[in-house]
């Protein structure tokens, strides 16, 4: 009889799709934790924008006034205006951009003469701002925020109580 050296074509197929097969696996593995990972990323950067956007808020609220006359704004779909000092503060939320406005704002024309604006905030599903007002409805005791941010499927919420400390900053 004949010797054979070696390995025939079919057994030479099947081990080379065998390998195929575990290294599509392994790839296909690879790319979806990858994926996972990053999304986690932007989850992540998203939550410490927020942050940012609540931490930059409650320093212009601690600054806001008493005085229900020093409030020129408040109305969840336009914004909120306040005055401190020598201007006044503009918040509001439109199209998911929370934008800070400061400037000089005329409450009658409801219109801003002199502003310079900065987003703090993208992808805000709301942010409402709500005064508690002292027993006998003259002045403003605290602000109640609440900011609502999604990214992807995860969504975030943010319910602050601040106490304004009438211009002190």
């Amino acid at each position: 009889m004949h010797k054979k050296n070696g390995f025939s074509l079919i057994e030479f197929l099947i081990y080379f799709f065998l390998v195929l097969l575990l290294s599509t696996l392994v790839i296909h593995w690879v790319t979806s934790s990858h994926i996972r990972m990053s999304s986690v990323g932007n989850r992540c950067l998203q939550s410490l924008a927020v942050c940012a956007a609540v931490d930059c808020l409650m320093r212009d609220l601690y600054a806001a006034p008493y005085d229900l006359r020093e409030w020129k704004l408040c109305d969840d779909a336009l914004g909120y205006v306040w005055h401190v000092g020598t201007l006044d503060i503009g918040l509001s939320c439109s199209d998911g951009i929370l934008v800070r406005s400061e400037g000089v704002y005329n409450g009658t024309s409801h219109e801003w003469t002199a502003r310079k604006k900065s987003v703090i905030a993208q992808d805000i599903t709301s942010c409402t701002l709500t005064r508690v007002l002292s027993e006998n409805g003259g002045q403003v005791r605290q602000i109640q925020m609440k900011m609502q941010s999604k990214v992807y499927d995860h969504e975030y919420r943010v319910q602050q109580n601040i106490s304004i400390r009438n211009g002190a900053v």
